[in-house]
């Protein structure tokens, strides 16, 4: 649940965590759409970053934009009402953090004086970077439900690398009817099952976490060459196969899955030689 929409829950938790200095999560089981849930509050240090690093570049492109607009007032005659509707269009939300004041000068003339608020600042830093997650996982611990949470970047790689275009895509499907649909979805499914067991050995043995895409790029670059050699009798030509040149990575990658000798013994799987 957002922070933003569910202060209360935020305000209990930084209350919590500032009494007990040595806890880094507030935890708690509250009536949410009206059914009861655990409630797990951390701060994300990753997103508390982010958030700071966006926050202090926007004040301080306010305050550029601030200064700009005092020099523009020492040169023309602005009323007061101008410059509030001026300030106010630069600043926008983020009128906590700014604090101005408009001076009458003689002459009709006014001055824009404005500095920084730094304990509003400060005060952000304190609400930066919390998650709030709920659960009807009540007998989990705090670190399993957190765990989990982060797992579902995973889950939306997986729909990331089902959806890319160019390898291991579920669509186009080309069918209509349900059964074809579901044996469709199903081989596809399966196919990305498969590649993602390869990426696991390979990661194991070589210790390089590829993406889908660019490990099947890399395997795809693997060639296996037949060369047909005349026997000048009657009958079939006699055949050799050799693998093409490879890149390192290929044949890191070969070596890593046991093949690089493979096309001198055919495999045969249930009479079907991968060679039909």
């Amino acid at each position: 649940m957002t922070p933003y929409q569910h202060k209360q829950i935020i305000h209990d938790a930084m209350d919590y965590l500032s009494k007990n200095e040595k806890e880094t999560i507030y935890r708690d089981q509250l009536t949410i759409w009206d059914e009861k849930r655990t409630v797990v509050v951390f701060i994300s240090n990753g997103l508390k970053a982010s958030q700071l690093n966006w926050l202090y570049n926007t004040v301080d492109k306010i305050e550029t934009e601030l200064r700009q607009l005092q020099k523009g007032i020492k040169r023309g005659n602005q009323s007061a009402e101008s410059i509030e509707e001026k300030v106010a269009k630069i600043i926008k939300k983020y009128e906590p953090y700014i604090e101005y004041h408009i001076d009458e000068q003689p002459n009709d003339q006014h001055q824009l004086n404005f500095n920084i608020n730094q304990d509003s600042l400060e005060e952000a830093e304190d609400e930066s970077g919390f998650r709030i997650l709920i659960t009807n996982r009540h007998d989990w611990s705090s670190e399993d439900i957190i765990q989990t949470y982060h797992g579902q970047s995973q889950i939306e790689h997986s729909f990331r690398d089902l959806k890319n275009p160019y390898h291991l895509a579920v669509r186009p499907q080309y069918h209509w009817t349900d059964q074809k649909i579901k044996v469709h979805f199903f081989i596809c499914v399966l196919g990305y099952l498969l590649t993602t067991l390869l990426k696991m050995k390979i990661k194991d043995r070589t210790k390089q976490d590829y993406e889908l895409g660019e490990l099947i790029r890399e395997l795809n670059g693997v060639r296996l060459g037949t060369l047909l050699e005349d026997t000048k009798t009657q009958g079939k030509m006699k055949a050799h196969y050799k693998l093409e040149e490879m890149s390192k990575t290929e044949k890191d990658l070969m070596t890593a899955l046991s093949l690089e000798c493979v096309h001198q013994k055919r495999l045969n799987i249930d009479e079907l030689s991968v060679y039909s």
